[in-house]
């Protein structure tokens, strides 16, 4: 009988939006890719959501409309902040969500 775990599989996503800035950098071997993509409004009256997605190429250029599948993954954080009203401190928890485009 084998007691190996199945590997699991990162979630994934997937958004179609226009991109609206690009990013790149050199990390060793390839350049990094930073990818801000304007997403569809429900409705006439709510703003566009927008989500930032890493690559290991490009994914078009400014003004285009892609569609890309991602890999979620991300890290918690924490950080105390003080109450401007009372002067108490208090711990402060959330998350950066990391976005890369398969």
């Amino acid at each position: 009988m084998s007691t190996n775990p199945t590997p699991k599989q990162a979630p994934t996503c997937m958004f179609t939006g226009r991109i609206s800035c690009v990013d790149s950098w050199p990390v060793k071997n390839p350049t990094r890719f930073n990818t801000l993509l304007r997403l569809p409004a429900s409705d006439e009256y709510v703003t566009p959501a927008t989500v930032e997605v890493q690559s290991a190429h490009s994914i078009g250029k400014e003004g285009e409309t892609v569609t890309v599948t991602c890999e979620v993954g991300g890290r918690y954080r924490s950080y105390q902040v003080t109450d401007k009203l009372t002067g108490d401190q208090r711990t402060v928890r959330t998350a950066d969500n990391i976005l890369t485009v398969l």
